[in-house]
């Protein structure tokens, strides 16, 4: 079978991600299963994608039966692995849809063409993709400098700045430091009634 750009682009991104192919048909319980494309993800991810062009694929009531087969012949080897389907193509009717719900995971990445079209699939298919952080040291911000600059215009800001000034020491430096702030005042008050 041949695949479609976006069918191409989905496998794409998934092989990348770490996904492998799988050569079609794939033959569970001794029946073959015949998809747009089909993929096992590895390590983390026990996931047996099958992609779905709705376009060149067969009838909905096929695309359904297939799936449905697929799912019980996994269940009848007692297979580990979730079934995931990405529908590629304009979506199915909703009975379709909520009949392969409730023996698979679906997700629809539609046809998107254009520059932005394999963001728009990554962002479709993100809950089989690892999840991207952002490198700590770029977002990293000096915390300290933070609350400063935004208590900079605080009045109270005098009697605040030992707090600042020993947070880099620990937070054993901080409770002393909040201790001379609370007792300060209340030492004066005893100076002045003992005078």
């Amino acid at each position: 079978m041949t695949q479609s750009q976006p069918v191409t682009r989905v496998v794409q991104i998934l092989t990348e991600a770490g996904y492998r192919t799988c050569q079609a048909p794939l033959t569970v319980a001794s029946v073959p299963f015949d998809f747009a494309a089909l993929l096992i993800g590895s390590n983390r991810a026990l996931d047996l994608v099958v992609v779905v062009d709705i376009l060149t694929e067969q009838p909905e009531p096929r695309i359904r039966q297939k799936v449905e087969g697929l799912s019980r012949a996994l269940d009848l080897v007692a297979s580990r692995r979730p079934l995931t389907v990405v529908l590629v193509g304009p979506p199915p009717r909703a009975a379709t849809l909520e009949a392969l719900t409730k023996v698979s995971r679906v997700l629809t990445v539609g046809t998107p063409i254009g520059d932005g079209a394999s963001e728009l699939i990554k962002s479709s298919l993100a809950v089989l993709l690892p999840l991207q952080l952002p490198d700590a040291t770029e977002i990293a911000m000096d915390p300290l400098a933070t609350v400063r600059s935004e208590t900079a215009n605080v009045p109270e800001i005098e009697i605040l700045s030992p707090l600042f000034d020993s947070a880099l020491s620990g937070p054993e430096a901080v409770k002393q430091a909040l201790r001379g702030i609370i007792c300060e005042p209340l030492n004066r008050a005893r100076e002045d009634d003992a005078s």
